[in-house]
């Protein structure tokens, strides 16, 4: 009887979620009133969609629910210019125009064209570019980071999802050339780019051959793990545009550091906002029992993590006892441990301990800066350690960077 109750909920939940909204509901939500306008599909349910709405204009990209629990190869799509009071819509068939995606991420309009990001995997997604008419223009892979006011793209390029290194690569497409540039990363490669790959490589040509055939992997320094960090920055008068890009240095870390970052994530960041000063603080010890068991969940080796603290028998002790140690419900972390030892309330123990798990910068953050983008000329680069050009002009947005006096000081 109650997996019959459980099995009737189930479809009950199912059938729920799988109708959502009608369009009417949605449109409703986003205060656009639809009686007087005959727009198809205005009481049918919809899914994957998404929305621009904005003082000048409406636009709405969806699927219909089907009942079948997959998106339709039909992707429906309305515009309505707030100014004029015009309506549009139009339906692009996905099989038809030979085009493979999903969900319908987000939605952006330039001058002349609509964009509409749609998902395919979490590292890959589609572009599909539409006239203002709503008529399909060109799709391209990846997702949309910028666009210049004179319809020239800059777009992220999909990814393999399951590849053994994640990188970025990112491209240009001017609409009314038709042309493709891959701007990042772009040769010839700068100093900071070369002496990354030159560290990967050392640390691949330890690992040997054998382990990059066993483990499928590339054993390609130029293709490290890097991502792109915020958003990026255009300029329109000087035809310029920045983003910054994080390198990974882990790939060329020891295990031993690696072990260390791994294992004490929570203690290294409390210590460095409570420090070590009296009376130290419980947040401390809090962290350091929260990463003791996830040593004790996850780590296959505890003995290395042991290892970490040879060189200071006592200390060694310390954490040896801390692992084996027990925490009864309730207690405090303080307590818990002066239990163990009293030698926790020491503020020199834990200065130790934070000199041992110190590692280096996990990534070097890299601001890119690109000069003649639309005008024709050579595109020109130059990559900057972030740290370094803030030391000079402050930290503000990397827009800011953009401006006439500073490109010129900068190229």
């Amino acid at each position: 009887m109650k997996l019959k109750m459980l099995v009737i909920i189930l479809l009950l939940l199912m059938s729920t979620s799988s109708f959502g909204n009608t369009l009417k509901e949605v449109l409703i939500k986003n205060n656009i009133v639809s009686e007087d306008i005959e727009i198809s599909n205005i009481d049918k349910n919809i899914t994957s969609y998404a929305v621009l709405n904005d003082p000048e204009k409406f636009c709405i990209a969806y699927y219909l629910v089907d009942g079948s629990g997959f998106l339709g190869n039909q992707i429906y799509i309305i515009f309505y210019n707030k100014k004029d009071l015009k309506w549009s819509q139009n339906i692009l068939d996905k099989e038809k125009l030979g085009i493979h995606t999903g969900s319908i991420m987000d939605i952006r309009c330039s001058k002349n064209y609509i964009y509409l990001n749609t998902h395919i995997t979490p590292s890959a997604g589609r572009i599909l570019i539409l006239s203002k008419k709503l008529a399909f223009d060109k799709a391209l892979s990846g997702w949309v980071l910028a666009i210049f006011e004179d319809e020239t793209l800059v777009y992220y390029n999909s990814q393999v999802h399951f590849a053994p290194t994640h990188y970025v690569e990112i491209s240009i497409y001017n609409l009314h050339t038709k042309l493709h540039n891959k701007i990042y990363p772009m040769k010839p490669f700068q100093t900071i780019r070369l002496q990354h790959i030159k560290n990967v490589k050392a640390a691949y040509d330890k690992l040997g051959e054998d382990w990059f055939r066993n483990h499928n992997h590339h054993m390609d320094p130029e293709l490290f793990n890097n991502s792109l960090r915020g958003k990026v920055a255009i300029n329109n008068d000087t035809d310029s545009l920045a983003f910054i890009i994080a390198y990974d240095n882990k790939e060329y870390w020891s295990e031993e550091v690696k072990l260390k970052l791994r294992s004490f994530r929570e203690l290294r960041k409390r210590l460095e906002k409570c420090g070590t000063k009296t009376p130290l603080s419980d947040l401390l010890f809090m962290s350091l029992y929260e990463d003791l068991v996830q040593i004790k969940r996850y780590c296959k080796n505890q003995d290395a993590v042991l290892a970490l603290f040879e060189e200071d028998k006592e200390l060694h002790k310390l954490l040896q006892d801390a692992l084996k140690g027990k925490r009864k419900k309730g207690e405090k972390w303080r307590k818990h441990f002066v239990s163990i030892d009293v030698n926790w309330e020491n503020p020199e123990v834990w200065r130790k301990i934070s000199k041992i798990i110190e590692v280096p910068s996990e990534y070097t953050e890299v601001i890119y800066i690109y000069q003649n983008v639309n005008n024709g000329k050579e595109i020109m680069y130059k990559e900057i350690v972030l740290g370094k050009l803030r030391n000079k002009y402050g930290d503000i947005p990397i827009s800011k960077y953009l401006n006439s006096k500073i490109l010129k000081n900068i190229f």
